[in-house]
């Protein structure tokens, strides 16, 4: 990275995690003890903005949370990591997003997602004359899918009006069988930068099959197992001519640093 302080814009999810250990995962109509609780906000752009400002970057958060005390408690810990938060919008009569996980004995958990607020971050939020001028002079803009569609795509755009850097977490199904489900991406994601594919393992499969490709037309996919990076290996594709890059390390999906340091000198 340069000498001078990268600016970080990131739009993505935001939730409060509330998890509880039990011995084993209630059954309809049942009730168990529990001998541990939890609440942590987390999400895909809390992490991220987090990640970011730990790197050292002026970092902005561009979300959406309710007027509620689950939204104050995620204002409050991404300031205290140094990030901007004037661009987390604040939803009335919708509550913050929030993760309810329920963890057994074996280390099983079991979770349900209430997006909340998440799902009424509205485009004209994204393109309101200072998020446009905050996009338009930022770096790089960092943003993950799992937004109302129509708010990454407008997204995705106003960074390319600036030719403002961007690189999407876009979300890749699997099936039981660990076959990659058909995508059915807009074209605004092909236009980004980097294209980091995050595998929703929704149908429980326990590992991915490379798909294999029978002509140059096709989607082509390899796999690096030592590439010059300091993670155990580079999963790149190629998918209508963006070039995607994923770094996948051994560390838990939600852990700190892997996607800045692997993108900082593309980035900056």
């Amino acid at each position: 990275m340069s000498g001078r302080i990268p600016k970080v814009v990131v739009i993505g999810s935001v939730y409060v995690d509330m998890a509880v250990k039990c011995s084993d995962f209630p059954g309809p109509g049942e009730t168990v003890d529990g001998t541990g609780f939890s609440c942590i906000p987390t999400g895909p752009g809390l992490n991220r903005a987090v990640e970011a400002a730990h790197c050292g970057c002026e970092t902005y958060l561009m979300s959406k949370v309710g007027d509620d005390h689950f939204g104050k408690s995620i204002r409050e810990n991404v300031s205290g990591h140094g990030v901007n938060c004037d661009f987390l919008y604040t939803a009335q009569a919708i509550s913050t997003g929030i993760i309810v996980t329920l963890a057994n004995s074996l280390g099983e958990n079991s979770s349900c997602i209430s997006a909340g607020a998440n799902r009424a971050l509205s485009p004209d939020e994204i393109a309101c004359a200072s998020a446009e001028q905050l996009i338009g002079s930022a770096d790089v803009c960092l943003i993950h899918d799992d937004l109302p569609g129509d708010v990454v795509i407008t997204a995705i755009r106003m960074a390319n009006l600036y030719s403002t850097k961007v690189v999407l977490e876009a979300q890749l199904a699997i099936d039981n069988a660990g076959k990659l489900k058909d995508t059915d991406w807009p074209m605004e994601y092909y236009s980004v930068n980097i294209l980091v594919p995050h595998f929703d393992n929704a149908g429980g499969a326990s590992r991915f099959e490379m798909p294999e490709t029978s002509s140059s037309a096709s989607p082509v996919v390899t796999l690096a197992e030592n590439p010059p990076l300091s993670k155990p290996f580079l999963f790149s594709a190629k998918l209508l001519g963006a070039q995607c890059f994923n770094t996948i390390s051994k560390a838990p999906r939600n852990s700190p640093l892997p996607l800045l340091e692997t993108f900082a000198n593309f980035c900056f």
